[in-house]
């Protein structure tokens, strides 16, 4: 949801959209610092928010279709 509402999906074909959903998790399983920040928060505070779209930036750009 995070990634959709601010945009990180504008640029894909809907048809793509599953496999960036399913790399996506994988990458922030594999990270695991935001996910266990907001485990620990129960919120996305600003900091993690920061830090989503700073993961997110890198991502998206090196995410293939």
């Amino acid at each position: 949801i995070f990634a959709g509402t601010r945009g990180y999906l504008d640029g894909l074909p809907v048809s793509a959209v599953g496999k960036f959903e399913q790399s996506l998790l994988s990458g922030l399983r594999d990270e695991k610092t935001m996910l266990a920040s907001i485990a620990a928060e129960k919120a996305m505070t600003p900091d993690v928010e920061k830090s989503m779209a700073g993961f997110l930036d890198k991502f998206t750009k090196s995410f293939a279709a």
